[in-house]
């Protein structure tokens, strides 16, 4: 069984998420925010890490940074709507910094599955 953990401040994406993976056959916890996706971190194991870069609080980028230090054989997929800049900027800042796939908003949930089992296999 796959563990991942879904980061995005937003509720309704990060739920809809969840149960599209989880229709898939992977396990999943969500978190809303960088300081709760670091506090689950510590406390559970995951296989995965899906996140955000724009979130509140912890921005993505810090998130992957502590991944790539505590926890450098969790794979890493990072995804960005972009915000104020374009995701291509934001995506590649994140590939530099030690994630292991980027996907840009809106994506297709069965291109986040081929990611996923790309990144895992």
């Amino acid at each position: 069984m796959t563990w991942i953990l879904f980061i995005d401040d937003d509720p309704s994406f990060a739920a809809e998420m969840k149960f599209l993976l989880q229709e898939n056959g992977f396990e999943v916890v969500t978190a809303n925010d960088g300081d709760l996706a670091l506090r689950i971190l510590k406390e559970q194991k995951f296989d995965l890490v899906i996140t955000d870069l724009l979130l509140i609080k912890t921005h993505g980028m810090e998130v992957i940074l502590h991944m790539r230090e505590f926890y450098p054989k969790v794979k890493i997929i990072t995804i960005s709507g972009g915000g104020w800049a374009s995701s291509h900027l934001h995506l590649e800042a994140a590939r530099l910094i030690g994630s292991d796939s980027c996907l840009a908003k809106p994506f297709q949930v069965s291109e986040l599955i081929s990611e996923i089992e790309r990144v895992i296999a």
